[in-house]
């Protein structure tokens, strides 16, 4: 099949991009020479090549064009390993351009050159960290079936759906009259305590929520939320407020320039969901029918037989080692507080190096096997590991190589680098598994998030869709933003049940508000400090598989969140909580300590509790 001057020139302009007849013609030369099934899939990368450079306009020449081609040669024999783990401090950061409307990647002299820096002078960088938190749910909401139509509020469409239209504050401020009925988006903050507003990019306005009905889900101070009311003398008298809705995956990465925002894979691969290779692997080889990730929550190295049991459990995997064991700090007790930092320093490096001698004695075989075929260590620093930063700052660095220099055998002065099998993850990381895409996250995020919400739901007696504060005005808020119906990734046992206990309740409604905020701390940065250039280190946006979030004696189960998957866009949330957690024997004999884990299995996508024998 002939290609021509056309079709090359296609995909540019749906990016935005217009080629000059010199580089039109010579990419028509170089695609010609490419087989036709072939050709879209080359042109694709040639767009993202030429996106990531510094573009000054949407005029794209002979040279520029030469250097995205020269870019793009890549040795063909290498094979794609399945697994991927992302540091923090690597993942891909964009900024939505209104001119091509998607998501571009950010350029490193952006902010006068201070945006890889971890404490820019630059107030632009903390301003650009809420105005991005904003501009993805904002996009969220308008790619909506409900607000997709840049209709009049409450306009019935031609399908019979009513599509709801959002106000910018500066609509309201600037009224001179009553507005009976408004709909807006914006961050709940307090410029004074106890007294809440409503931000946006436009303007902020002061909240009255005296008759406020509050739909499913938490409400922390620092979410994005949608408030339907009433708007006088500079008061908005909301009538409902609800969380934006989730959006399915696919729908999100459509959004961006690039295929693979959520980061790992070799340079211009797919997204793990759309790599072809990597589905057919995961389905139709029994290496893919068999991989699985080990999570376990919390894991003191130094707390009675841990260790112990960490071998027992590496040793029963032996025979059918997972992909993957994924252990998350903190790695010493709190008793270990009181120490000086070089002593606990001291501890940590003595236990690591036990615990990886029991994990090579369990697969002796290790350091012969490639990387596809031996099973991974994930380890991932807790909020008081000693890893030479701040406890309460997001995302934070790996354990550092020179803890590790005494289990290599090498000297202290000598360079040192983690065998292939051992990752000292951030906090938090992502992890690339075939298809599947994971974020580990080790926070004590719902002391924070419930502590800090403006409104609870109600957790005694059945749960309702509207939770408390039920006045006399109607609102027209939608009561379930919720993706749609058509989820063609759940097993066929899943089943929508209602949580039964007040933790249950309060996790499910968690989870909705992870998801709706598209990130993992959706808090004001007083309450829970991040660096301000890595904020989108925390962000979900798309949603993954999986979100792995441990928290010890968590105040809300997120495991029930796994019940009803279609609520939280078709990510799950689960808490592994604390290997080697201490719990209520079930005959009433006292109390014991139960080493439990959870175990992912990448083909399905099913989470499985599992317990060590007593």
């Amino acid at each position: 099949m002939n290609v021509t001057r056309a079709d090359v020139d296609k995909p540019f302009k749906l990016n935005g991009l217009f080629l000059t007849p010199d580089a039109s013609a010579y990419l028509l030369h170089i695609v010609q020479r490419v087989d036709s099934t072939k050709r879209q899939k080359v042109l694709r990368r040639l767009v993202e090549t030429i996106l990531k450079q510094k573009i000054d306009d949407t005029r794209i020449t002979k040279v520029l064009c030469e250097q995205a081609v020269n870019e793009c040669k890549a040795d063909r024999n290498v094979d794609n390993p399945i697994l991927f783990v992302i540091d923090a401090f690597e993942v891909p950061r964009f900024h939505y351009s209104k001119s091509l409307k998607k998501f571009i990647p950010l350029d490193n002299s952006d902010f006068d050159g201070q945006w890889n820096s971890l404490f820019p002078a630059s107030s632009q960088v903390k301003s650009f960290l809420y105005a991005n938190r904003y501009e993805v749910i904002y996009q969220h909401v308008l790619r909506h079936q409900l607000f997709s139509q840049t209709a009049a509020h409450g306009h019935v469409g031609a399908s019979g759906s009513v599509n709801y239209r959002i106000r910018p504050i500066e609509y309201l401020l600037a009224s001179g009259s009553r507005i009976e009925s408004a709909i807006a988006l914006g961050m709940l903050c307090q410029l004074r305590e106890g007294i809440w507003h409503l931000e946006d990019p436009t303007g902020i306005v002061r909240l009255d929520l005296k008759e406020a009905v509050f739909h499913e889900g938490l409400f922390p101070e620092g979410c994005v939320v949608l408030v339907e009311g009433a708007y006088e003398d500079q008061i908005l008298h909301v009538m409902g407020m609800g969380l934006p809705p989730c959006e399915m995956s696919d729908a999100s990465r459509r959004a961006f320039c690039v295929s693979n925002p959520f980061g790992g894979g070799l340079a211009g691969t797919l997204a793990a969901p759309q790599d072809p290779k990597m589905h057919r692997l995961l389905m139709t080889t029994q290496a893919g029918a068999d991989a699985m990730l080990v999570l376990l929550g919390e894991t003191r190295l130094d707390q009675g037989d841990c260790l112990e049991r960490l071998s027992t459990l590496f040793t029963g995997y032996s025979a059918c080692p997972p992909v993957a064991f994924v252990l998350t700090g903190n790695f010493l007790s709190p008793d270990s507080n009181g120490r000086s930092c070089g002593e606990r320093l001291s501890c940590l490096r003595s236990l690591l190096r036990q615990l990886l001698s029991i994990y090579k004695n369990a697969f002796p075989d290790i350091d012969s096997l490639g990387p596809s075929q031996s099973p991974h260590l994930i380890l991932i620093p807790g909020p008081d590991d000693p890893v030479g930063a701040p406890s309460h700052l997001l995302p934070k660095r790996g354990f550092p190589a020179e803890l590790i220099v005494e289990f290599l055998g090498r000297q202290a002065d000598m360079a040192v680098e983690c065998p292939p099998w051992l990752h000292l993850a951030s906090n938090p990381c992502r992890i690339r598994l075939y298809t599947r895409e994971v974020v580990v996250f080790r926070a004590d995020y719902t002391r924070l998030l419930v502590r800090h919400c403006i409104h609870l739901p109600t957790l005694t007696g059945p749960q309702e869709e509207n939770t408390d504060k039920t006045g006399s005005q109607e609102t027209q808020l939608p009561e379930s933003l919720q993706s749609p119906d058509k989820i063609d990734d759940l097993p066929a046992d899943t089943a929508i049940v209602k949580p039964a206990t007040p933790a249950a309740r309060l996790g499910v409604g968690l989870a909705r508000c992870l998801a709706s905020q598209a990130h993992l701390l959706p808090l004001m940065g007083h309450i829970a400090p991040v660096y301000w250039s890595w904020d989108q280190a925390l962000s979900l946006n798309p949603l993954p598989n999986l979100v792995v979030a441990v928290e010890p004696q968590a105040l809300a189960d997120l495991n029930a969140s796994t019940a009803n998957p279609i609520q939280t866009g078709n990510c799950r949330f689960i808490n592994p909580g604390q290997f080697g957690q201490t719990v209520a024997a079930a005959d009433g004999s006292g109390l014991r300590t139960e080493y439990s884990f959870k175990v992912y299995y990448a083909q399905t996508g099913v989470v499985e509790n599992s317990c060590l024998p007593v």
